[in-house]
Parts: C-alpha cells; structure tokens; sequence
C-alpha cells in the first residue's frame, strides 16, 4: 500500500501548493503597504505575480535558480517574506523532494505576522503544513494543523478545503489509534466530496473522493474487517469508473488510479475467500502503465506476498528501497510497507541473511525517525519563538516608551524561555536516545531466535532431516499462530503433525537452543512487542491476553527476556 498512500499523499502537497498560489496571487492585491501610491502597487504586484509565475515554471527543473531567485528578491524587498518562504516551501518539496526542508519554510510563512487576520492564506498554508507533517509521519502535528484548518474553513464556508482537512485527519487519527473517529472522519470527507462532484462536477473532487474512499478500504482490510472492506469497493469501482467521464483527466491518471485500486481490491477479495476474482484483477493491474513504471513498481508487492509470489514482491520491494537511498523523505508508511513487504518475502523464501538485515534496518529507522521528529519540533519551538519576537518588533515601532518597555522584558522572558525549552528538548533527546539504544541492543540480541534456529546448526546432510522437522514445526506454530493460544501444548502440536513428542522436544532444543515451553514464550513475547509498537494504545493486560499469557506471567517472562518491563519498553515509544 506504500506505493498509493506516497502518491496521494505527494499529489496532495502539490496540488495544495498550487491552490495556495493561486489564490495568494490575489490576496498579494490587497495587503500592500498603505503608504504607496496607486502605481507603485500596481508596479510591485505586477513585478511579484511575474516573479512567482516564473519561479512556480522552473521550480522542479532549475530549483538552485529558484532559489537564487527568491534570495534576491527578499533581499531587495521585491517580494513579501511570506511569499518567499512559501515558494522556498514549494521549491524544496518539488525540486529536491526534500520536505524537511519545505516544511521549515512552511513553518515561517504559517508565524509570519503579515497575515494573522487573513484567512484564505492561512487555510492554504494549513493544507501545506497538514499535508507535508503527515508525509513526514508527523502524525499528531498533522492532525492538529488539519483541525486548526477545518475550524477556518468552515467559518468562511470552504467546503472543498473542509472535505481535505477532513481526510487528513481520518488518516492520522487512524495512524493514531482513533479508529472508531477515524471512520466518522472518512464518512464526513466522503459526504462532502459527493456533495462537491454533484454540485460542481470536476475531475479533482471525484480523484480526491476517490483517494479517501481507498484509503478507508485499505484501513478496513488492514484490521481484518474483510467483508465491510469488500461492501465498499463497489462504490469506490464506480467513482473510478466517473473519473473515466473526464476529458480534461491528465494523461495516464485513470491508468494510475485503476492499478492502485486492483491492489487494494484484490487483497480484499484474496482475505474474503474470492481468490479467482482477485487473480483477474491481479493480471489486470500488472497490465496497467504505472505498475510497469518506477513510480508504480511496489503497488503489486502487499499481493503478491499474500498470494505467494515471494520473490516477485522481494524484487519490487529492493527497487522501491533503492530509490529512496538518497532521500530523506523516509517514513512510517516506507517502513511499514516497503521494508515489511521485503521482510516477509525474505522469510519465506529462507533468506535469513537478508530478513535479519530488513528487520535492523527497520528498529534503526523507527528509532531514527522519532528522534527526527523530536528535532523538528525544537526547530518549530525555537521559529514560534523568533516570529514572537518579531511581532514585538513590530508593535515597539507604534508604541510608547512604556509599552515599549514592558515588550522588551517580554522579549528577554520569551528569549529565555526558547533557550530553557531547547536545552530541555536537547537534554531529554540524550536521555531518551541512550535508553532506546540501550532497549533496541537488548531486544535486538533476544529477536535473534529466528535466526540462530536457522543456523545455529551446519547443514550437513546428517541433519537435513532434523531440520526439515523443525522447519516443519516452526512454519506451522508461525504461520497459524498457534503460539497465541493459552492451552497450546507439545502434546497438541505433536497430534497436530502426526510426530514424535521426544523427536519434537529434541529439534526444538537442537535449533532453537531452548526448551518448547521456553520457545513458545519467546514467539509470545516477540509477538506482544510487535504489538506494544504497532498499537500504543493497548494496555498491558490486554496484549498479555492477545499473546495467550496471564498478566503476571507475562511481566515475570518480559523481564527474564530482556531485562525491562513491559511498561518501561511502551515508554520507549520506538
């Protein structure tokens, strides 16, 4: 799903981006200086629309230009700050494809004083920052800037803009573990758009109602509620099938939204029992132009794992990692999907090496990412402060010696409390980045089970037969986890698969170096922290229970394994 959810989300950015321009070349008419003459404005409006029409052309093809371009024109004054910042915003994003970048820029025209009591640009630097924070997996900040926007759009009575927010925050709510308001989200954005496609038809509504309507498919799929995800695909064809009415639809759209749509469909037919009905629409989607393209390569990869097709998905998987080796874009949802398809693919076709390197890589860039976003939000903490402090500025120039004195203590307070706020975010990343490592190293040892039974035996052909066993015992306690059930004993195991029970005891002990209640308690608890990660929310009890374990039980097992306890390991928030 990684493929689709990149794509929407990157159109999302950019046709924001040209929304806000749009419409910021006509708010750009009425906030000049009060002070100029009725020609110098209409100089200065005419000089500044042509520089942003131009920058707008060259921005994804000659970005050092652009950039050039704007410093110049800030420089000069030739162009307001705001304005600057948010085509920087714009130039970044679409000319390095760094959104880092574009979303410190966005953050300096979102404090920019110049436009606090205007808000139609307020909305769209709104849709900027939603869309560039949930890129990033910046899920919380997203979702506040989605529910900031709504409130605004609502009050000017944009209904377009409040379908967008709405989506952003059924997808981070979701991301956040608010599913039931997630869902109440996806109802609201889907009803809005439908409104907006009946009253004012246009290819860009249907694909925007289009990309939530899929979206709420795959989160349905995702939590194993098949048949509701299956119930809603028929309205989802028939919207893509509208789109198909469009003559001004950009080229290979369709193309591109159809293949995206058979990769969500046939993982839902696949998990309701509709198996020759997801083959056709597989062939169908490995017929489309955008899966044959770079862009589209990994759309297949989450089918083709569930169908079997291992070394197919492995490839797609290693294509998708390798472009984003030079990019600094990487994700929750990169590693979700990209490194967890070439994961599981890895595993199953018994290339151990490789899975182990997938499944570092995956801890390191979980633990990397979350202190990306505690620098990011020092970087937001340290722009409030500063753009407070030119608001001061501001006011001082207007103001009496008095009040201008009150500003200046206010100024030194603000100051320090930027510095005391940085040195704290800073002292506790170092608190936090030496317990996480300390955790990933302990965890990392422990999660070597699968490995170590894989190899801590030679392969000589004296033990091909234990190893098959095991093998055989091992693929049927993971693949059904079996391991979850808390009656789950050698005995039901043995009965299971027809074998020996001291011949069972003996390949356990051979190749996973433990006992089988040992082994089983190892599945349990690599399962609850697999849990613990994916869904914060879950209290201790309940994955205890999840993992067929009683409370006490699970605690006392938690800290054997690894040295913590449950509840410091949620802490962690790897």
């Amino acid at each position: 799903m990684y493929g689709i959810i990149r794509n929407i989300t990157i159109n999302n950015i950019i046709r924001c981006m040209a929304v806000f321009f749009a419409i910021f070349l006509v708010v750009s008419c009425e906030n000049t200086e009060e002070n100029d003459s009725a020609a110098n404005k209409a100089d200065r409006i005419k000089e500044e629309n042509q520089m942003v029409a131009y920058i707008n052309k060259i921005c994804r093809t000659k970005p050092d230009e652009a950039l050039d371009l704007l410093d110049k024109a800030e420089m000069s004054h030739k162009m307001r700050t705001v304005k600057v910042n948010l085509l920087r915003a714009m130039t970044y994003v679409d000319g390095y494809y760094d959104i880092n970048k574009g979303l410190e820029y966005a953050m300096k025209a979102y404090n920019d004083p110049s436009i606090k009591n205007d808000t139609l640009p307020q909305i769209t630097i709104a849709r900027m920052l939603t869309a560039l924070n949930y890129a990033l997996s910046r899920f919380s900040q997203a979702c506040s800037m989605a529910t900031e926007g709504s409130a605004l759009a609502y009050a000017v009575g944009d209904k377009e803009a409040i379908a967008y927010f709405y989506q952003f925050i059924a997808f981070t709510k979701y991301e956040l573990g608010d599913h039931g308001e997630a869902y109440r989200y996806f109802d609201r954005s889907i009803k809005l758009y439908k409104q907006l496609t009946d009253e004012q038809p246009h290819w860009v509504y249907v694909s925007d109602m289009f990309a939530v309507q899929l979206k709420e498919i795959q989160y349905l799929n995702d939590e194993g509620r098949h048949r509701e995800a299956l119930a809603k695909t028929a309205d989802c064809k028939a919207t893509l099938k509208r789109l198909a009415t469009f003559p001004d639809l950009a080229d290979g759209l369709h193309d591109k939204f159809t293949a995206q749509y058979l990769s969500v469909a046939c993982c839902v037919l696949y998990n309701t029992g509709n198996k020759d009905k997801a083959e056709d629409g597989y062939r169908r989607m490995m017929a489309t132009q955008y899966v044959k393209s770079d862009l589209g390569q990994n759309t297949p990869a989450i089918y083709q794992v569930l169908s079997g097709r291992y070394k197919e998905a492995l490839e797609r998987a290693q294509k998708e990692d390798a472009s984003y080796k030079d990019r600094d874009t990487v994700n929750t949802l990169f590693i979700d999907e990209v490194l967890s398809n070439g994961l599981a693919a890895s595993q199953q076709l018994g290339y151990h090496n490789r899975a182990n390197s997938y499944y570092n890589r995956i801890l390191s860039l979980k633990d990397s990412l979350y202190l990306r976003n505690q620098k990011q939000t020092a970087m937001e903490l340290s722009e409030i402060y500063e753009s407070r402090d030119k608001d001061i500025q501001l006011v001082e120039k207007d103001a009496v010696i008095k009040r201008n004195r009150m500003f200046l203590v206010m100024a030194a307070i603000i100051i320090v409390l930027a510095l005391a706020a940085i040195a704290a975010i800073i002292r506790y990343n170092r608190i936090i980045q030496n317990k996480n490592k300390a955790v990933v190293r302990n965890i990392e040892e422990k999660l070597q089970l699968i490995q170590i039974a894989n190899h801590s035996r030679t392969d000589n052909k004296d033990d091909a037969a234990d190893r098959e066993l095991f093998e055989r015992i091992d693929n049927a306690i993971r693949e059904k986890q079996l391991f979850l059930q808390a009656d789950f004993t050698r005995d039901t195991l043995c009965q299971m698969l027809n074998i020996n029970k001291t011949q069972c005891s003996s390949v356990i002990k051979a190749y996973a170096n433990c006992s089988f209640p040992s082994y089983i308690n190892r599945l349990r608890l690599n399962h609850a922290i697999e849990l613990m990660k994916r869904y914060p929310q879950y209290s201790i009890e309940a994955i205890a229970n999840d993992c067929g374990m009683e409370r006490a039980n699970f605690h006392r097992r938690f800290i054997e394994e690894f040295g913590i306890t449950p509840s410091e390991f949620k802490k962690t928030k790897l």
